[in-house]
């Protein structure tokens, strides 16, 4: 007895395959259109010159690697300005920071924002960061106490405010 099934009836499920792979296709692609619609009614493109002055996000690195006491909501979303030094492709430019910053410096169009006003004659200071955290000065030391036979020592830090001692 065999198994196979007859010839007209593979190739009856053969164009039952071929139809149902056209509709699957068809779909997608009514699909991609949709999101494409959607998209570009969004979308913006954003070019910028070498000498224009941007703004820098840093929301690729960790809040506890970034510059500054205030956390969640009222902790800086931009650094800078900064100046285009070079444009690599439409979405990635060369950014001109300070001597011996250590943060990489070609960034994506979409962590830039244009500077309006006069920037200053140099670029602004990153913050002091070593292995890819701040690294906090201490300016002065303002009290010390005794708890539970530790010593401790508040910190003013330098460029902080006052409540922000430690």
């Amino acid at each position: 007895m065999s198994l196979a099934k007859p010839g007209w009836l593979r190739a009856k499920t053969m164009a039952e395959r071929d139809e149902m792979l056209a509709d699957a296709r068809a779909r997608l692609e009514q699909a991609q259109d949709v999101y494409k619609r959607f998209y570009n009614k969004h979308h913006r493109n954003v070019h910028y010159s070498v000498g224009d002055w941007v703004w820098l996000r840093l929301r690729h690195r960790a809040p506890a690697s970034l510059h500054g006491v205030t956390k969640g909501k009222l902790r800086p979303r931009y650094y800078g300005p900064y100046r285009i030094s070079a444009i690599i492709n439409d979405v990635a430019y060369h950014l001109e920071f300070p001597p011996r910053a250590r943060l990489h410096d070609v960034f994506h169009v979409g962590l830039l924002k244009k500077f309006v006003g006069t920037p200053s004659a140099i670029p602004p200071a990153l913050p002091p960061m070593h292995h890819g955290a701040t690294q906090p000065v201490p300016e002065r030391a303002s009290r010390t106490r005794l708890a539970r036979g530790v010593h401790q020592v508040l910190v003013h830090w330098q460029g902080e405010p006052s409540a922000s001692a430690t």
